[in-house]
């Protein structure tokens, strides 16, 4: 009898050890996890970043290697729907649209994010700003090349780094087009409009467009979120430093939203899908999509290459899908 009772205790101590290990390295990676995410995330100048020892690029990537290995748990966590459930509604499709943002001059992502998207029936396709790094002409034509290459119907919108060498739209507009507009589908109305520009206030004539379709929509499109969790960086406030007259126009174009009847606000720059309800209308819905760009210090981007698809119900229900590039 002793010695089953010997048995049974070292085999319960071996358990115990064994429980522990696995929380102890649980802790260890979630750790790691996070250091990836600040050191990715870190606004390093170039000429700081340009001096680094190659072995922290080494440690980045090894890092990197943790927070992807953790990717499987980040998705699970980011599909949303109208009523923050994860159970798709059983009606009707009225329009399933391709979320898209931050390639930055990554031309062979953005292709594969957009075959992925069209196997996945996606009908449209809305760019959230920064095709590019610098916003040069040449490199704009050739995201237009494989935009148009798709098969999907789209619209774009610039982000900060896509005005970057003209200090405006002007190469934006030259090669893409007009930056907002509006189209209905499936019984809703969805606009998109420009607000990339972080110290430069919008012209009232953009404004004025702006007050005229918003109240109305169902669904709106920016380049820079106007509302997140931190408010580090939205539209008027960049890394924490803030531009008075850009963001008077963010607490404008915001209240002019809430007394709308929009219900989702989806926008791109951060480079990481979030979702934050809004704090003064809390059936209206802030979203980020992630970046397209690869994953890396470099590229400032802490997650695996991504976009996401926003699928609307005819009974007014959706479900936004963070879908991380194949």
């Amino acid at each position: 009898m002793s010695f089953f009772n010997k048995a049974g205790t070292k085999k319960s101590t071996g358990l115990v050890r064994m429980v522990s290990a696995v929380v102890v390295l649980g802790v260890l990676v979630l750790f790691a996890a996070e250091t990836a995410k600040y050191l990715y995330t870190a606004r390093i100048p170039a000429s700081v970043s340009s001096r680094l020892d190659p072995s922290v690029d080494k440690l980045a990537a090894v890092l990197g290697a943790a927070k992807t290995s953790l990717d499987s748990l980040y998705v699970a966590g980011n599909t949303f729907t109208a009523d923050d459930t994860t159970t798709a509604p059983a009606t009707e499709l009225a329009a399933k649209i391709g979320l898209f943002a931050d390639s930055h001059t990554n031309l062979e992502n953005l292709r594969r994010a957009l075959i992925q998207a069209k196997s996945m029936d996606v009908a449209r396709a809305v760019f959230l700003g920064d095709y590019t790094d610098y916003g040069e002409e040449a490199a704009l034509a050739d995201a237009k090349k494989v935009m148009d290459g798709s098969g999907v119907a789209y619209v774009s919108l610039p982000g900060d780094h896509d005005i970057a060498e003209t200090r405006d739209a002007s190469n934006f507009v030259t090669v893409f087009g007009k930056t907002f507009g509006v189209w209905e589908q499936g019984g809703y109305e969805f606009v998109y409009f420009d607000n990339s520009r972080n110290y430069t206030a919008i012209d009232a004539a953009g404004i004025t467009w702006f007050k005229d379709h918003i109240p109305s929509a169902d669904f709106l499109f920016l380049s820079q979120p106007l509302v997140t969790a931190s408010m580090s960086r939205v539209m008027g406030i960049i890394d924490g430093v803030k531009d008075a007259a850009v963001y008077a126009q963010n607490e404008e174009m915001l209240a002019l939203v809430r007394a709308s009847t929009v219900r989702v606000i989806v926008a791109g720059d951060l480079h990481e899908f979030s979702r934050f309800v809004d704090p003064v209308r809390p059936e209206l819905q802030h979203y980020t999509v992630g970046a397209i760009a690869a994953q890396g210090l470099k590229e400032r981007n802490a997650y695996r290459p991504r976009f996401a698809v926003l699928t609307v119900f005819t009974d007014g229900s959706y479900t936004i899908d963070d879908t991380p590039i194949e």
